[in-house]
């Protein structure tokens, strides 16, 4: 079940202040409750840096009934990530790797919630406690045309080595729940490698920069939804998104399609074309059917082709799921779980950055 949400104990570890397209359990939260209150609901547990032991092969017997005696590797350099509630241990990690705890996260975001006006709206633990995250509201809603967005604050942290502790941007357009990350801030200090100590007064005073983000956000945002392509440049600009951005993608593109037309495709071009052609094919359809298809800031629009891809990743695009998984609700409700690390720490994020980015190449261009 990699990447469900952590059901320890029969219990779904997660809180949340209004509906989302994802969550289905966990515990409804008062928004205006204290994050140590979120915590203490949601994720009563902490995960602590312990060493590693093993036995040698030497005379004795253990209290378990091995032989050797138990030898603690911590001189060697050698952790283990334990979970307190059920001991669970996380990942093996070095002498060097800093834990971002859990209650670190919450003491930020407490700061952020009675000194900066944030909001808190999620909170969870994903793959058995490996991924945790906090979702704060940062300012009312706005509208781009007739699009209402609803911006947010991401925080997470990870246990497993799979990444770093990020706090970014994240806008959800309410008509459909799109969720879109503001790919043209670029601020390292946002992101705290586990190799370094969680500075929380430096975090917080970066993470309050994110906010102050918003304001541009919203300006690019509104000129990609007031900008009007041609037939001609929607098209490009979902073949280039198509192509992950590959620089040349409308050239590259034409040429294969030349080439399977007079049967003169590479054979090692053909993977590859087939794979551009399915996610431009999804990006087509979810431009013409997905919710708030219609509504004006999306017509013929960057805008509409960056919501778009988004609603590829949020909803589209298979999830692998354990075929252990035997029952269709559960198999749904791990799909959609799938889909929120996806969207939030995975892939996913990769091919929403994309868009974005070649979306504003028609604003530098203008």
């Amino acid at each position: 079940m990699s990447h469900m949400l952590d059901e320890t104990g029969g219990v779904y570890h997660m809180g949340y202040a209004d509906d989302t397209p994802w969550h289905g359990h966990g515990f409804k939260v008062d928004p205006h409750a204290s994050p140590d209150e979120w915590r203490r609901k949601c994720i009563p547990w902490e995960v602590h840096k312990v060493p590693t032991y093993t036995f040698s092969s030497g005379a004795g017997t253990t209290t378990d009934g091995r032989h050797g005696r138990m030898i603690d590797q911590s001189s060697q350099g050698m952790y283990n990530l334990i979970r307190d509630d059920n001991g669970a241990a996380l990942s093996a990690v070095s002498k060097q790797y800093n834990v971002h705890t859990i209650s670190a996260l919450m003491r930020i975001m407490k700061r952020l919630c009675d000194k900066h006006g944030f909001l808190m709206n999620t909170i969870g633990s994903l793959d058995g406690g490996k991924k945790i995250w906090a979702l704060a509201k940062i300012e009312a809603e706005y509208r781009l045309i007739d699009e209402v967005i609803a911006p947010y604050v991401l925080l997470s942290t990870t246990f497993d080595k799979s990444g770093e502790t990020p706090a970014r941007l994240t806008e959800t357009c309410v008509v459909c729940n799109n969720t879109l990350q503001y790919a043209e801030r670029s601020r390292p200090e946002l992101s705290i490698s586990h190799k370094r100590e969680l500075d929380e007064d430096k975090f917080v005073n970066e993470i309050v920069i994110v906010k102050q983000d918003h304001k541009k956000f919203v300006e690019i945002a509104s000129n990609l939804a007031e900008k009007t392509l041609t037939p001609t440049e929607v098209s490009e600009l979902i073949i280039t998104v198509a192509s992950r951005g590959k620089e040349n993608a409308i050239e590259d593109y034409e040429q294969m399609i030349a080439d399977r037309f007079n049967n003169k495709l590479d054979p090692v071009d053909a993977p590859r074309l087939r794979a551009i052609e399915r996610v431009k094919d999804q990006l087509i359809k979810a431009m013409a059917n997905s919710p708030g298809h219609n509504l004006r800031a999306r017509q013929m629009t960057p805008w509409g082709v960056i919501q778009g891809m988004t609603n590829v990743v949020d909803f589209q695009l298979p999830t692998q799921v354990s075929a252990s998984i035997k029952d269709a609700e559960q198999r749904k409700f791990a799909e959609s779980n799938n889909r929120l690390s996806r969207s939030w720490f995975g892939s996913g994020q990769t091919l929403k950055d994309i868009a974005w980015r070649e979306g504003v190449r028609y604003l530098k261009a203008a």
